[in-house]
């Protein structure tokens, strides 16, 4: 809203036509992930930058996974977080008796204004119990998501600084 003196600036990104209508928006520390099944970007819209992530680990049951992003104070990184699900064996058609959950960080810092980005998704060794459902929250350095379990409902959080 614009009023006595006030003004407002306008910054545009031009991002490339999303084919996908399940695609996600997550914002910390003015940065903007934006999730696509098949691939992340980020965006710096006060600087106007888009910029496409290395390729994540692709999931077998398409429009399925689920990212999370936020800045963590004590180490100046940003992370994000996906999940996705991979087949047990050689099945032909993903049963859910056959998938697996798992999950991948990217890490990247800004420093000064210069960028220190991997170029790796680090694979969490240890297998997620459940499956995220919804966008998640960071606090405390703490990521914490809704779970899907076929059983019964439960939560899931992932300690940030430790992955």
């Amino acid at each position: 809203m614009e009023g006595k003196g006030e003004t407002n600036e306008v910054y545009a990104v031009t991002l490339p036509r999303f084919p996908y209508p399940q695609s996600g928006f997550h914002v910390s520390a003015g940065l903007v992930c934006i999730s696509l099944p098949d691939c992340i970007y980020l965006c710096n819209p006060l600087m106007q930058q888009l910029c496409k992530l290395p390729k994540c680990s692709p999931c077998v049951l398409s429009g399925w996974t689920n990212v999370g992003f936020g800045f963590l104070h004590s180490t100046k990184e940003f992370k994000v977080v996906h999940f996705f699900y991979t087949s047990l064996g050689n099945h032909p058609f993903p049963f859910y008796t056959h998938l697996q959950v798992r999950c991948e960080v990217f890490t990247f810092s800004l420093i000064n204004g210069v960028g220190g980005i991997s170029n790796i998704w680090k694979e969490i060794v240890e297998m997620p119990p459940c499956y995220p459902s919804g966008p998640g929250l960071l606090v405390n350095e703490c990521y914490y998501w809704w779970a899907r379990r076929f059983a019964s409902g439960a939560h899931l959080s992932l300690k940030m600084t430790s992955s």
